[in-house]
């Protein structure tokens, strides 16, 4: 709680007011008013921890996949007649992503790495959640758009990542500019190597 106090008592005169009248408790005033603001606080922030949510999906044989080597490579218990669920979007932590979504994976010669979302694998047993990525090649950082150039490459190239090991966790999408010929990602936040 102490990192969110913001609270000025004149800009909650009105709520405790109403709240003393209502309560009819008129007994150390302040400790109660504090204690159920704090609760309506608690309570308010409560839903910040959602669970892990996952969307409709097909039940697939792992070695059926393209990428049945990378999953082994990730879970080691995998077979080639273990099932997997592939989903077409993934809720972590309140962040939904879709296939066809950016992330950020990394960074290169200090540009950042991005990567379309191509599958999104649900191993049942220990339920790991997997995110199969189709890399992007990044060109430049485009001052007139606020945003980075990309390619998609000549030869595809699938990797398979966790949630956390994104470097930024929030899903980007690939734009177009009217007059613009490229591909461009627009980024909500600064991705720079120092605020790693």
């Amino acid at each position: 709680m102490t990192t969110s106090w913001c609270m000025r008592f004149e800009a909650k005169h009105r709520y405790f007011k109403t709240l003393a009248a209502g309560l009819g408790n008129f007994k150390n005033l302040p400790f109660t008013l504090a204690q159920r603001h704090q609760n309506k606080q608690c309570y308010a922030m409560y839903d910040m921890c959602k669970p892990t949510e996952c969307g409709q999906g097909k039940l697939c044989k792992a070695g059926t996949t393209v990428y049945y080597e990378l999953v082994k490579d990730k879970v080691p218990e995998v077979t080639v007649d273990s099932a997997i669920n592939e989903l077409t979007w993934a809720s972590v932590f309140g962040t939904k992503y879709k296939t066809g979504a950016v992330v950020q994976t990394g960074f290169c010669h200090l540009l950042p790495v991005f990567s379309v979302i191509h599958g999104i694998i649900l191993v049942p047993g220990d339920y790991v959640l997997l995110f199969v990525v189709e890399l992007l090649d990044t060109i430049r950082l485009s001052e007139h758009y606020h945003s980075y150039e990309v390619q998609k490459p000549m030869e595809k190239s699938f990797e398979i990542y966790s949630q956390e090991e994104f470097a930024t966790f929030l899903p980007m999408h690939i734009t177009s500019p009217v007059g613009a010929t490229g591909l461009y990602v627009n980024v909500k936040y600064d991705t720079d190597l120092l605020n790693m």
